[in-house]
């Protein structure tokens, strides 16, 4: 039995769970909140797009009207865009996982970048397979790692080529993104570069600040 103090480590908002079965049923509570409210937001920013291109004015001017509100650069409400549209058009049974509680945004980012490369009628192929094999595995399939890792192998069955074309799309997407209150400037990075670095820089520095890029070492 979980009492007084021994509680608070479980519990800030539901009051003193009695016994580990009441924890894990409000853990399953919390991450249902969490992933209906990622729905919830999904469901919003699609319904704003007017099918314009990806990379339109008009698009690009709702993520910096957004971007305060959202408490997120320009280019993050950008990207959410990008998401929220690939969740209704090209994924509809895993929006519907995240409605139900089951995923929030972060694990249903991490299967999307998976069928990025993948066309939309192949990807829709994925995600009604997808659902079939989570619905008959155990709640741990559903952690964003295994369930990018069931996704990338459905995929590897409907779209063979998609991988080479994925590891394409990642070295496309290496990149550094510097952000001064509700603008950002990104560039590319070359192959030397370990990862995606992000600085965000504050716009009345009591120190200057410069940002550091830590190249890989070459090899031969």
């Amino acid at each position: 039995m979980l009492v007084g103090d021994r509680c608070r480590p479980f519990v800030r908002y539901y009051g003193c769970a009695t016994g580990i079965e009441e924890i894990v049923d409000r853990a399953r509570s919390v991450l249902a909140l969490r992933a209906r409210a990622d729905a919830a937001e999904v469901e919003f920013l699609a319904s704003l797009d007017s099918g314009s291109e990806s990379d339109s004015l008009e698009r690009r001017s709702l993520a910096e009207a957004l971007a305060p509100e959202l408490r997120l650069p320009p280019q993050g409400v950008w990207d959410r865009i990008h998401t929220a549209l690939a969740l209704t058009y090209r994924m509809p049974r895993l929006l519907q996982a995240m409605r139900e509680g089951q995923v929030d945004r972060y694990c249903t980012e991490r299967v999307l970048n998976v069928v990025a490369p993948v066309s939309d009628s192949d990807t829709l192929e994925v995600d009604r397979l997808l659902e079939e094999k989570l619905s008959r595995l155990s709640l741990t399939a559903w952690q964003p790692r295994n369930t990018a890792w069931h996704a990338s192998r459905i995929v590897q069955q409907v779209d063979p080529g998609a991988e080479t074309a994925a590891a394409r799309m990642a070295h496309e997407r290496r990149k550094v993104t510097l952000d001064h209150g509700t603008s950002s400037v990104t560039t590319p990075l070359g192959v030397t570069y370990t990862s995606t670095h992000h600085t965000v820089l504050d716009p009345n520095p009591a120190v200057p600040v410069s940002p550091v890029v830590r190249p890989r070492p070459r090899h031969g």
